[in-house]
């Protein structure tokens, strides 16, 4: 039996898959099916016709002279013309046995198109079945057990895809314009370019603010530039969003994760372009509408308490919070507004996999973590929302004081995780 065409190529493969990790090489062998399970079937060849024909009245090339009444009469369909006519019970039999052969042949045909439908039938319950084997270890296994960091921004990466079909002379270019905004004498600047110039000064200053217990993102630290070059890029590039408050958390926990900062501008504008943080980023009242919903009874049905307090009416002793002051800061940062890097990266884990939906679950699951802190809050009515829509927004970037922000140190990681994961059990509808 001959060997593979490309030996060297199967063997490199084979030591590079044994060197893996256990879940690495889980990772990549669903990651490889999931890019490839869009492929298209092999069309079955469509069935021959089943009424048998009979052959042709033998009318040969080779007589030259019309046919007389008398010489059609006894033409045969199993003869040639010049030859002597067949007696007619020889005909009729050898007709027969035409029938038979061609009835035969019909059936094996039509056994045949069988065995290929059953096949293909058998390829696709093998392919539903590597699908249910993706969603257990992907889904399951690789959300619940933490990715290794080695691995994470390579994952992310490829599960949240680059549709966009971004490239590092993509964020060069992007770069390359910001700077140019930037040598423009402002006198001359065109008005859209005025404003990317005031973008531009409010990155520099709000980057200082990404994950500031890391000292990575301080004017001298390591990541500052880098960050700041990522988000003037973005700001370019999506010149008809700009710059938005919290952009430049997101980019910052991209940073951490992958080698370049090209890398981290094209996976940063891949991942906001998923519905959920782009309507966020654009406006899109109608579709943060439906987010808010979704939320608000998904934390009724879980934490009727919590919701009862936070929305409902200060008559009845809740705050009457709106949603957009709860959850909109959330929403828009992807959680970087407050979550640590640790459990933040766990989170991005599963909605770099599962989609927008776990952005969702992990609202009304932090929500219910930070029950205790919620509640022990004091003061009158005004005092305690005030306090309240603080820490749930913007609050934590200060981290002067402990309790002033989200205080989850009673909560493991793993925990929460499982958390996120059980409020996921539950859609909208308590289903």
């Amino acid at each position: 039996m001959a060997g593979p065409r490309h030996p060297n190529r199967a063997r490199s493969w084979n030591f590079a898959m044994e060197e893996l990790s256990e879940e690495a090489r889980i990772i990549s062998e669903n990651l490889e099916f999931y890019a490839l399970k869009e492929r298209t079937n092999e069309a079955v060849p469509s069935p021959r016709p089943q009424k048998i024909q009979l052959p042709p009245i033998q009318k040969g090339n080779l007589d030259f002279m019309p046919f007389s009444k008398e010489k059609e009469a006894v033409l045969s369909r199993t003869r040639p013309s010049w030859l002597p006519p067949k007696d007619p019970r020889e005909e009729q039999k050898h007709l027969k046995q035409y029938q038979q052969m061609m009835a035969a042949s019909l059936e094996a045909e039509k056994k045949k198109q069988s065995q290929a439908q059953i096949e293909c039938g058998q390829s696709d319950t093998d392919r539903e079945a590597l699908a249910r084997i993706w969603a257990y270890y992907c889904d399951e296994e690789t959300n619940l057990n933490e990715i290794d960091h080695v691995l994470r921004g390579k994952v992310w990466k490829r599960s949240i895809g680059n549709q966009l079909g971004l490239t590092a002379k993509s964020y060069e270019k992007a770069l390359e314009r910001a700077k140019q905004i930037e040598s423009t004498a402002e006198k001359t600047m065109s008005d859209s370019e005025r404003a990317s110039y005031r973008c531009f000064r409010d990155i520099e200053r709000d980057a200082e603010t990404a994950f500031p217990e890391l000292h990575m993102f301080q004017q001298k630290g390591p990541m500052w530039q880098d960050l700041v070059n990522v988000c003037k890029a973005y700001a370019c590039y999506r010149s008809d969003i700009g710059y938005v408050y919290g952009l430049q958390l997101v980019a910052a926990l991209l940073l951490l994760q992958l080698p370049t900062a090209a890398d981290a501008f094209v996976v940063l504008a891949n991942a906001l372009q998923r519905n959920l943080p782009l309507s966020f980023l654009s406006g899109d009242l109608a579709a943060t509408a439906r987010t808010f919903s979704h939320a608000v009874s998904m934390l009724a049905i879980k934490f009727s308490r919590l919701h009862e307090y936070l929305f409902g009416s200060m008559e009845q002793g809740g705050l009457g919070l709106s949603p957009e002051q709860v959850f909109e800061p959330m929403f828009r940062t992807l959680f970087t507004n407050g979550l640590d890097v640790d459990r933040l990266c766990r989170v991005w884990d599963i909605w770099a996999f599962e989609g927008d939906k776990v952005l969702v679950h992990t609202a009304v699951a932090l929500l219910g973590a930070l029950q205790p802190q919620l509640f022990e809050i004091s003061g009158n009515v005004d005092l305690r929302r005030r306090n309240i829509q603080e820490m749930l927004a913007w609050g934590p970037f200060n981290r002067t004081r402990p309790g002033e922000y989200w205080d989850l140190a009673h909560i493991a990681e793993q925990s929460f995780v499982e958390e996120v994961q059980i409020a996921g059990k539950l859609d909208y509808r308590g289903k």
